[in-house]
């Protein structure tokens, strides 16, 4: 059995598909910014940030949902 990692055949894919469609670039926000909420522990939250992300100086807010 073959193990193929999806996250760089998506990432290559989805740039061929930008450089071939230039108008898309008319269609994305430029210089976005994120926010990272969560309703999890702040704490656990950014040390799985930090893990997957590689961003160690990304911060989470806590959210309480409301039903």
């Amino acid at each position: 059995m073959n193990i193929v990692e999806q996250g760089s055949i998506i990432a290559a894919s989805l740039e061929d598909y930008l450089i071939r469609h230039a108008e898309m670039d008319e269609k994305c926000t430029q210089g976005g910014s994120c926010r990272y909420l969560t309703t999890e522990n702040v704490e656990k939250f950014q040390g799985m940030m930090s893990y997957f992300l590689g961003d160690k100086d990304a911060r989470a807010e806590h959210v309480e949902l409301k039903l």
